[in-house]
């Protein structure tokens, strides 16, 4: 029986692109599996992706509604989380108010943190 999941990686290959996509593992003939995988992200052509920028986006946990002031997506993936703070804000305040609770198992949204790769 065909086994698929999602997966978000380091490429082994000598491109040294993040491999972000679907593995699906499958038994040839002779016994052995094998995994084949679909990438999800064209990283060497991006005119070939979609692109998405929310603003608000509400994403609920396990306890809480939590609202990151902006979700970037790439082909429905979000990639790019951003908190805007108001000049005068320390950069490290921000951080500590928002993002890290967003990441934190009870009460925030890790989840939405399974593809990120950029924090702002």
């Amino acid at each position: 029986m065909p086994r698929t999941r999602a997966i978000a990686s380091e490429e082994s290959s000598s491109s040294g692109k993040p491999f972000v996509g679907l593995e699906k593992c499958h038994e040839h003939a002779c016994g052995e599996e094998k995994p084949e995988r679909l990438r999800v992200v064209d990283w060497e052509q991006p005119a070939n992706n979609e692109f998405l920028l929310v603003s608000q986006f509400s994403v609920t946990g396990a306890l809480y509604t939590c609202r990151p002031d902006l979700v970037g997506f790439v082909n429905g993936l979000p990639l790019v989380v951003m908190e805007l703070k108001k000049p005068g804000v320390p950069a490290r305040a921000a951080f500590d108010e928002n993002l890290t609770s967003y990441k934190h198992p009870q009460n925030g949204i890790p989840a939405l943190f399974v593809y990120n790769a950029l924090l702002i």
